[in-house]
């Protein structure tokens, strides 16, 4: 991403959107005003600027996986749920503090290969929710698989054309 989001000031999120109701308008509202300057990046699928500017927004304001997404995004709801999945092929593998790339990536293909239809769908928001609860229930650093598993068009997966 050629956007550094690491040392970005959070505050105009963080500030509006507070817990434990989240208002939607005013979470909705502070996340566009913070994102808005960076649409060209953050909708460019070459990169992972998305992923990595929600991993920092939810580092920084703990926020509940998908907040964002369901709140903001235009975007239709994932018929998959992710909520309640069984993480641990991804945390049982994929563990820092070096979190090798290899074991990373064919862990989260194990993963999320059978969904890649749903995640690679731009129409719904499955892969920033799928993503948000990798991150809570693992606690990876922001961008790791999108760094570890660097696919061009979306996730690539045995049998898929």
């Amino acid at each position: 991403c050629p956007v550094n989001f690491e040392f970005m000031n959070y505050t105009i999120i963080t500030s509006q959107c507070k817990g434990p109701k989240y208002p939607p308008k005013k979470c909705c509202s502070a996340f566009k005003e913070f994102a808005c300057p960076y649409a060209d990046q953050l909708n460019d699928l070459r990169n992972d600027c998305a992923t990595t500017m929600f991993s920092y927004i939810n580092l920084y304001g703990k926020y509940p996986p998908g907040l964002f997404a369901n709140s903001c995004q235009e975007k239709g709801a994932c018929p998959v749920n992710f909520e309640f999945m069984n993480y641990t092929i991804i945390t049982s593998q994929c563990k820092g503090p070096k979190y090798p790339p290899k074991k990373c990536c064919s862990a989260f293909k194990e993963f999320a290969c059978p969904y890649a239809d749903q995640l690679n769908d731009l129409r719904n928001d499955c892969a920033t929710t799928m993503f948000s609860y990798i991150n809570l229930y693992g606690k990876y650093p922001p961008g790791l698989f999108a760094n570890s598993c660097q696919e061009k068009g979306g996730l690539k997966c045995p049998g898929q054309k």
